[in-house]
């Protein structure tokens, strides 16, 4: 009723202002008409649309896959390493895993003969992959059990996870394996799985050829002990006649094992040489200077130095390969970067190892960051998935230390 009203009144004044020669307002405002809209929706863009993310640099889907690593969780870990074996012999080695129970209540979960070892502080995720490869393939044949599909394996947060292999010795003399724990990580942009190496440890097995003894029958083998024991007594015979007193009592030096438990610290000098003096200052007090190799003082002339420094590294059970700011980019005089020369010192060190299946460990010093893949060698880019130790400057490297001794412990005899 108030609406026509007002209508009514301002067509009164429309007339009176036409009636003294007033041009009228081209447009008469109707209340009862709906309001004109002010705005219009951006071009393109729907009512109440969002704009869509914006896809993620490498840094940023680099940096989302270390957070899932920081965010892994600790297990305890057991496995059994035969010390001795014989040729065709064939024995079962268990890996077991469970992030509930202690190294203590684990290890009485190893059903397989053998002495055991444990590990308690294996970060782990939610997949897990475990792997036991012989350092010479001629020298075991390795069968996962079910099947090699089994390396694989979702992680309960409270059950036993279990590995295990058949492994037959092939090959007398001092023999090694390789078990490896690696963790697999993945994220939404990820078309593959990314495997980040968590756990190594060096298992060595005294294989002899008792079993091949036995097929030739009892009569061969007394036969031949006869001959050993014979020739045993007549040399050591005559070498106490040759020898002194105090040289005929020195204990004889066992060849086959006085290299093992040697740990090689690999650096560049021009890189890392003060942090790397600390280091093995620090090694030295924890077990003692004899299984420490960190520098290849002097080669003796004529010979060739790649054999001589393959030949050093193969001597040992762990090599430390210093990694510090500069260690990717060092150059020559020329500014061709040191890496890039197969000559190298430090790159046949790193290579030998990685081809050896020796245990390569990654020691970041001066905030140096784990090279990238594509910047490496080819023959060296396995390092790159390598468990690394971040070594700090006070007041954190005796914590770092320590950590990284107690990872040594299980290569030093």
């Amino acid at each position: 009723m108030k609406s026509n009203r007002l209508a009514l009144l301002l067509t009164v004044v429309v007339l009176m202002l036409t009636a003294c020669g007033v041009d009228a307002p081209a447009t008469v405002f109707d209340p009862t008409e709906e309001a004109p809209a002010t705005e219009t929706p951006a071009a393109g863009l729907t009512p109440g649309a969002t704009p869509g993310p914006e896809p993620l640099s490498v840094e940023e889907q680099l940096a989302l896959v270390d957070d899932i690593l920081k965010k892994s969780a600790q297990a305890s870990i057991a496995y059994n390493a035969p010390a001795e074996m014989h040729v065709d012999e064939t024995v079962t080695i268990e890996l077991l895993l469970n992030p509930n129970v202690s190294e203590d209540e684990l290890k009485k979960q190893i059903s397989e003969p053998g002495p055991v070892h444990t590990s308690g502080e294996v970060e782990i995720t939610p997949l897990m992959k475990a792997r036991l490869v012989p350092r010479d393939k001629s020298a075991f044949s390795v069968a996962a059990l079910p099947d090699e599909e089994h390396a694989i394996q979702v992680i309960s947060g409270n059950e036993t996870t279990k590995w295990s292999w058949n492994v037959t010795a092939r090959k007398p003399g001092t023999q090694r394996l390789t078990l490896s724990l690696s963790r697999l990580v993945k994220y939404e942009n990820e078309e593959y799985w990314r495997e980040v190496g968590e756990y190594e440890a060096d298992i060595v097995v005294q294989v002899t050829l008792l079993s091949q003894l036995k097929a030739s029958g009892w009569k061969w083998i007394a036969g031949i002990l006869i001959i050993l024991v014979a020739t045993f007594i007549l040399g050591r015979r005559g070498v106490q006649r040759g020898r002194g007193p105090e040289q005929a009592s020195t204990k004889r030096a066992r060849p086959d094992r006085e290299n093992l438990g040697r740990i090689f610290i690999s650096y560049r000098r021009s890189d890392s040489a003060d942090i790397a003096g600390r280091i093995y200052d620090r090694l030295i007090e924890e077990f003692g200077r004899d299984p420490i190799f960190k520098d290849v003082d002097s080669i003796p002339l004529g010979i060739d130095f790649r054999e001589h420094l393959d030949r050093k590294v193969r001597e040992c059970s762990v090599l430390l390969a210093l990694i510090g700011d500069h260690w990717l980019d060092a150059s020559d005089e020329t500014g061709k970067k040191r890496l890039e020369d197969p000559a190298d010192f430090v790159r046949i060190e790193i290579e030998s190892a990685l081809e050896s299946g020796i245990p390569v460990i990654p020691l970041l010093v001066r905030e140096a960051k784990m090279p990238m893949e594509k910047n490496l060698p080819s023959s060296l880019r396995r390092l790159v998935y390598k468990n690394g130790v971040q070594i700090r400057p006070d007041p954190d490297f005796h914590r770092d230390m320590d950590r990284l001794i107690s990872a040594l412990k299980k290569y030093v005899e």
